[in-house]
Protein backbone atom coordinates (compact mmCIF):
# COMPACT_ATOMS: atom_id res chain seq x y z
CA UNK A 1 0.00 0.00 0.00
CA UNK A 2 1.09 3.56 -0.59
CA UNK A 3 2.99 4.86 2.50
CA UNK A 4 1.02 8.10 2.41
CA UNK A 5 -2.21 6.16 2.74
CA UNK A 6 -1.07 3.42 5.12
CA UNK A 7 0.53 5.82 7.60
CA UNK A 8 -2.63 7.85 8.07
CA UNK A 9 -1.13 11.05 6.66
CA UNK A 10 -4.00 11.38 4.21
CA UNK A 11 -6.43 12.05 7.07
CA UNK A 12 -4.28 14.97 8.23
CA UNK A 13 -4.29 16.44 4.72
CA UNK A 14 -8.06 15.95 4.48
CA UNK A 15 -8.81 17.55 7.84
CA UNK A 16 -6.38 20.35 7.02
CA UNK A 17 -8.23 21.03 3.77
CA UNK A 18 -11.61 20.87 5.52
CA UNK A 19 -10.35 23.23 8.22
CA UNK A 20 -9.06 25.63 5.59
CA UNK A 21 -12.40 25.57 3.77
CA UNK A 22 -14.25 26.19 7.03
CA UNK A 23 -11.98 29.15 7.77
CA UNK A 24 -12.46 30.45 4.24
CA UNK A 25 -16.15 31.04 4.97
CA UNK A 26 -15.82 32.61 8.37
CA UNK A 27 -12.80 34.78 7.58
CA UNK A 28 -13.87 36.36 4.27
CA UNK A 29 -10.67 35.17 2.62
CA UNK A 30 -8.16 36.25 5.30
CA UNK A 31 -5.11 34.12 4.46
CA UNK A 32 -3.82 34.05 8.04
CA UNK A 33 -7.12 32.73 9.33
CA UNK A 34 -7.29 30.18 6.52
CA UNK A 35 -3.80 28.97 7.46
CA UNK A 36 -4.99 28.80 11.06
CA UNK A 37 -7.96 26.73 9.92
CA UNK A 38 -5.65 24.30 8.12
CA UNK A 39 -3.52 24.00 11.25
CA UNK A 40 -6.60 23.56 13.46
CA UNK A 41 -7.90 20.84 11.14
CA UNK A 42 -4.63 18.94 11.36
CA UNK A 43 -4.58 19.23 15.16
CA UNK A 44 -8.21 18.05 15.25
CA UNK A 45 -7.26 15.02 13.12
CA UNK A 46 -4.35 14.11 15.38
CA UNK A 47 -6.38 14.36 18.58
CA UNK A 48 -9.48 12.78 17.05
CA UNK A 49 -7.70 9.78 15.55
CA UNK A 50 -5.91 9.03 18.83
CA UNK A 51 -9.19 9.42 20.74
CA UNK A 52 -11.02 7.04 18.42
CA UNK A 53 -8.20 4.47 18.42
CA UNK A 54 -7.96 4.56 22.23
CA UNK A 55 -11.74 4.27 22.53
CA UNK A 56 -11.79 1.30 20.15
CA UNK A 57 -8.94 -0.34 22.05
CA UNK A 58 -11.00 -0.19 25.23
CA UNK A 59 -14.30 -1.28 23.70
CA UNK A 60 -13.11 -4.10 21.43
CA UNK A 61 -11.06 -6.42 23.57
CA UNK A 62 -11.04 -9.20 21.01
CA UNK A 63 -9.47 -7.04 18.29
CA UNK A 64 -6.93 -5.72 20.78
CA UNK A 65 -6.08 -9.25 21.93
CA UNK A 66 -5.65 -10.52 18.37
CA UNK A 67 -3.73 -7.66 16.76
CA UNK A 68 -2.81 -5.26 19.55
CA UNK A 69 -3.03 -1.51 19.31
CA UNK A 70 -1.30 -1.65 15.91
CA UNK A 71 -4.28 -3.53 14.46
CA UNK A 72 -6.73 -1.02 15.89
CA UNK A 73 -4.61 1.89 14.64
CA UNK A 74 -4.53 0.30 11.18
CA UNK A 75 -8.33 -0.05 11.20
CA UNK A 76 -8.63 3.58 12.27
CA UNK A 77 -6.33 4.78 9.49
CA UNK A 78 -8.11 2.61 6.92
CA UNK A 79 -11.42 4.10 8.00
CA UNK A 80 -10.14 7.64 7.65
CA UNK A 81 -9.21 6.90 4.03
CA UNK A 82 -12.90 7.41 3.38
CA UNK A 83 -12.37 11.13 3.99
CA UNK A 84 -10.55 11.46 0.66
CA UNK A 85 -13.64 11.40 -1.62
CA UNK A 86 -15.63 13.61 0.76
CA UNK A 87 -12.81 16.13 0.98
CA UNK A 88 -12.51 16.12 -2.81
CA UNK A 89 -16.24 16.75 -3.13
CA UNK A 90 -16.02 19.54 -0.54
CA UNK A 91 -13.17 21.21 -2.45
CA UNK A 92 -15.10 21.03 -5.73
CA UNK A 93 -18.33 22.23 -4.13
CA UNK A 94 -16.70 25.11 -2.27
CA UNK A 95 -14.14 26.34 -4.79
CA UNK A 96 -15.68 25.52 -8.17
CA UNK A 97 -19.41 25.63 -7.49
CA UNK A 98 -19.38 28.24 -4.70
CA UNK A 99 -21.55 26.11 -2.44
CA UNK A 100 -21.40 26.44 1.34
CA UNK A 101 -21.25 22.70 2.06
CA UNK A 102 -17.97 21.94 3.81
CA UNK A 103 -19.61 20.98 7.12
CA UNK A 104 -21.96 18.55 5.38
CA UNK A 105 -19.15 16.80 3.55
CA UNK A 106 -16.93 16.76 6.65
CA UNK A 107 -19.65 15.20 8.81
CA UNK A 108 -20.62 12.66 6.17
CA UNK A 109 -16.97 11.74 5.66
CA UNK A 110 -16.33 11.29 9.37
CA UNK A 111 -19.40 9.08 9.78
CA UNK A 112 -18.46 7.00 6.73
CA UNK A 113 -14.95 6.65 8.16
CA UNK A 114 -16.48 5.33 11.38
CA UNK A 115 -18.51 2.73 9.50
CA UNK A 116 -15.40 1.67 7.58
CA UNK A 117 -13.48 1.34 10.85
CA UNK A 118 -16.24 -0.96 12.08
CA UNK A 119 -15.91 -3.13 8.99
CA UNK A 120 -12.15 -3.34 9.47
CA UNK A 121 -12.51 -4.19 13.17
CA UNK A 122 -15.11 -6.80 12.30
CA UNK A 123 -12.53 -8.51 10.10
CA UNK A 124 -10.15 -8.66 13.06
CA UNK A 125 -12.46 -9.51 15.93
CA UNK A 126 -15.43 -11.31 14.40
CA UNK A 127 -17.61 -9.65 17.03
CA UNK A 128 -20.36 -8.76 14.58
CA UNK A 129 -22.59 -5.75 14.99
CA UNK A 130 -20.81 -4.57 18.14
CA UNK A 131 -17.61 -4.05 16.13
CA UNK A 132 -19.46 -1.63 13.89
CA UNK A 133 -21.41 0.24 16.54
CA UNK A 134 -18.50 1.47 18.65
CA UNK A 135 -16.57 3.11 15.77
CA UNK A 136 -19.80 4.69 14.55
CA UNK A 137 -20.48 6.08 18.02
CA UNK A 138 -16.94 7.44 18.22
CA UNK A 139 -17.28 8.95 14.73
CA UNK A 140 -20.59 10.52 15.72
CA UNK A 141 -18.94 12.25 18.67
CA UNK A 142 -16.06 13.39 16.45
CA UNK A 143 -18.51 14.69 13.84
CA UNK A 144 -20.48 16.64 16.44
CA UNK A 145 -17.24 18.09 17.84
CA UNK A 146 -16.22 19.19 14.32
CA UNK A 147 -19.55 20.98 13.85
CA UNK A 148 -19.45 22.61 17.29
CA UNK A 149 -15.89 23.82 16.80
CA UNK A 150 -16.85 25.26 13.42
CA UNK A 151 -19.76 27.13 15.00
CA UNK A 152 -17.54 28.39 17.84
CA UNK A 153 -14.89 29.57 15.40
CA UNK A 154 -17.52 31.44 13.42
CA UNK A 155 -18.92 33.04 16.55
CA UNK A 156 -15.48 34.10 17.78
CA UNK A 157 -14.54 35.71 14.48
CA UNK A 158 -17.91 37.39 13.88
Amino acid sequence: MNPLLSSGLSQYFCFGALGGLTALHISDGNSQLIAGGVFAGIIFAIIGSFFIAAFLRETNYEAHARRGFAGIWEATNTGFLMLIPFTTLALIAELALDWNAVQVFASAGIMTAGATMGIELGKISKSGVFAGLMPSAAALSMSVMWMVLGILAGALLA
